[in-house]
């Protein structure tokens, strides 16, 4: 296979290199979670709550294991279940 020199070719694939580096090296805004968790709770083994931003994903993680990924849960189905603890349908 021949190879072509084009001269000034190198010179116009540099300054596309330097913006895929600078935009691979900026640092990434970091997505603040607050944790919610019940007032009742007074150990560390607790299920604390989070919104998305969106509003639209509810999180939930142990207390105890925060480092594990957390559980995903549609906002409707959290919605569903606050209600029937209320209403008591998981009581004993």
């Amino acid at each position: 296979m021949r190879r072509t020199f084009i001269p000034g070719a190198a010179f116009a694939v540099l300054p596309l290199l330097a913006l895929a580096f600078a935009a691979s090296t900026q640092p990434r805004r970091a997505t603040v979670i607050r944790w919610r968790r019940s007032t009742y709770c007074r150990l560390e083994n607790c299920v604390e709550a989070a919104s998305t931003r969106s509003g639209s994903v509810v999180l939930l993680r142990s207390s105890a294991a925060p480092y594990r990924p957390p559980l995903a849960l549609p906002r409707e189905t959290w919605v569903e279940f606050l209600h029937g603890l209320r209403s008591g349908d998981f009581v004993r």
